[in-house]
């Protein structure tokens, strides 16, 4: 997404019957879809400010997270119904990062190191939610028990669009489904929960070295996405009055 030189002096929200209108001086900003750009929280309205603030004499949308997301809630540009969402995030679930394991004969540093890190986090999520999620060695083919899917579905039933939203963003930036639960639970910090997802490439680093312009470059934009996907789940919990 192109940026484009800052083109507004104040950044405000205003909140009228408990939802909160993002403006720019004063005018509501429009989503890409031309909708008013509103939240349903009072910290997530000061988030976003915080947000459009921070942009200095240019803005950068491709760095602005919550903003995106905000847009993503509203205009909900692919059409899709909550079961739908629901269906779409819980696929991760079948190629979870911690689900798909180096066999041993072919590196058994890596396969100990997957088995010390990971396992624990695997075993602490199937007792948290009372499910049996499998890992597995093949590629391709792994399927999770139909009653851990059915489990996940009515977990995330329970969830409003803007958590759902925020908690997909999550995921998919790890592309795994069961570490940001680990991080919102506090389970893991967002540090770790980066580590984790980068196990191999970790290894790699300690091996070949790290290549800075690279690996640290990705790694930042990685826990960018994290922190703003699993800020947003959580500045929109408590919400009563938009579903």
């Amino acid at each position: 997404m192109r940026t484009k030189p800052r083109f507004y002096e104040s950044v405000s929200y205003k909140e009228i019957e408990g939802v909160f209108y993002i403006q720019l001086d004063g005018k509501t900003i429009k989503t890409p879809l031309k909708n008013q750009l509103y939240v349903p929280t009072k910290h997530l309205a000061m988030a976003v400010v915080s947000e459009w603030s921070s942009q200095r004499s240019t803005v950068k949308p491709n760095q602005m997270h919550l903003t995106a997301l905000c847009n993503t809630c509203i205009d909900n540009p692919g059409r899709m119904s909550k079961d739908e969402v629901i269906e779409s995030t819980l696929a991760y679930l079948h190629s979870d990062t911690l689900c798909l394991r180096i066999p041993s004969e072919e590196s058994e540093v890596m396969s100990t190191l997957q088995q010390q890190k990971w396992n624990p986090v695997l075993d602490w999520f199937n007792k948290r939610f009372e499910v049996d999620v499998q890992w597995s060695t093949e590629l391709f083919g792994l399927e999770q028990p139909k009653h851990t899917i059915l489990k996940m579905s009515h977990v995330l039933s329970g969830l409003n669009k803007w958590q759902l939203t925020g908690l997909r963003f999550s995921i998919e930036s790890l592309k795994s489904f069961i570490i940001p639960f680990a991080v919102i639970e506090k389970r893991l910090s967002l540090d770790d929960a980066i580590f984790l997802s980068r196990l191999e490439i970790q290894l790699q680093m300690e091996k070949w070295g790290n290549i800075e312009w690279y690996h640290e470059t990705e790694h930042a934009h990685q826990l960018a996405v994290l922190s703003a996907g699993i800020l947003f789940y959580k500045l929109c919990s408590d919400i009563k009055h938009i579903t």
